[in-house]
């Protein structure tokens, strides 16, 4: 053998051990999974940051106003038109008293709020029909503090607020909870 060809042979070898030293190192840790975002999730996040882009442009208040109302028409109809499906949400309150529960939840920057009674206002004294009872059973186990993934029924409401405010979410839907198979 010739000393060219030996050395050829070898040329190669750091890449190789490089390349062994990689899938070893990387065997050891395991994949983790992206998280899941709905669509609905997806466009509250870009609503969020088109809000945000927006109103930092804006230099009068009745510019700021103006975009709050645009945004606010925005998130009403996508709402009514695509639902709110499958967001990741952190438990705040859940408050029952009697047939009435108010459940408060969050992620980094929207709040799902709403106090609903359980009742036929007509016959209170009457037993919920299994539907309502389900939902009423479910929303009764919910823990504060707990992070859950759900559905919500959104009533009609919403507020768009001010996206840099300290302590205040941008977007606040009054909404209920309700399971991911409904």
């Amino acid at each position: 053998m010739s000393p060219g060809r030996i050395q050829r042979k070898w040329q190669f070898m750091p890449m190789i051990m490089l390349l062994a030293v990689m899938l070893i190192r990387c065997q050891d840790k395991p994949v983790q999974p992206k998280p899941y975002i709905s669509r609905a999730q997806s466009f509250l996040i870009s609503l969020k940051d088109s809000l945000e882009a927006a109103y930092a442009k804006a230099e009068t208040d009745t510019e700021k106003k103006t975009i709050l109302k645009d945004c606010r028409t925005m998130l009403d109809e996508w709402v009514w038109n695509h639902g709110l499906d499958s967001i990741t949400v952190t438990i705040d309150e859940v408050s029952i008293k009697d047939w009435t529960i108010e459940t408060s939840c969050h992620n980094a920057f929207t709040q799902f709020k709403y106090r609903l009674t359980y009742t036929d206002r007509d016959h209170p004294d009457r037993a919920l029909i299994p539907k309502m009872d389900s939902l009423f059973q479910f929303t009764k186990a919910l823990k504060r503090g707990s992070r859950a993934m759900l559905n919500f029924d959104y009533t009609g409401a919403c507020q768009v607020n001010d996206p840099f405010a300290k302590g205040e979410y941008p977007f606040r839907i009054f909404a209920f909870p309700i399971p991911l198979n409904r």
